[in-house]
């Protein structure tokens, strides 16, 4: 029984001389290796640990990254709106004829002259608004304004057609029927 596994290979003859002193050789290595650096295995988790946490910090920052951009842009599309407005506003002076139109879901009004309210539902001028405040603007200012956030223009008549843009539904009962362009409401 005191016989090693190497001998016992060496006299079945599975295992020559030479084969047996390599092996012992690379068990020497390793275990002279294994007693210079104990800690290797827990080197490796710490290394794949920090670099896991990289990784998030790389991905947090790559988001924040994309949500600043993103405000950045959005900013710069307000600033447009902004100078747009602000650059072709017609002006609504001495505008006595009250005209109505709906706003999110509220009847909204605005005082306006008689050539005014005549562009308005020739589709000539459109309404746009801005921190609550509504502004009058040419067509072609509207639709600019419109490419650039929908929500702004809150009310442009079809040039056309004399009639602002409804959301056309299927089964609208009254489709068919034809609103005067002198309605006063």
């Amino acid at each position: 029984m005191g016989n090693s596994l190497l001998d016992q290979l060496k006299k079945t003859g599975l295992v020559n001389e030479q084969q047996a002193k390599t092996a012992k050789k690379e068990k020497q290595k390793k275990s002279k290796k294994k007693r210079k650096n104990p800690n290797e295995g827990h080197v490796d988790e710490n290394r794949q640990r920090v670099l896991d946490e990289q990784a998030k910090k790389a991905a947090r920052d790559k988001a924040l990254n994309r949500d600043k951009a993103l405000l950045q842009q959005k900013r710069e599309v307000e600033a447009q709106i902004d100078q747009l407005i602000e650059a072709h506003t017609v002006g609504r002076d001495g505008g006595d004829v009250r005209f109505n139109f709906s706003d999110m879901g509220k009847v909204r009004r605005i005082y306006i002259t008689q050539e005014q309210q005549n562009q308005l539902s020739a589709g000539k001028i459109g309404i746009a608004k801005r921190e609550e405040t509504y502004y009058l603007v040419p067509a072609e200012v509207a639709g600019k304004i419109r490419q650039r956030d929908e929500s702004v223009v809150v009310f442009l008549a079809h040039a056309e057609t004399g009639k602002q843009n409804p959301d056309k539904r299927d089964d609208d009962p009254y489709a068919d029927f034809q609103v005067p362009d002198d309605l006063m409401w």
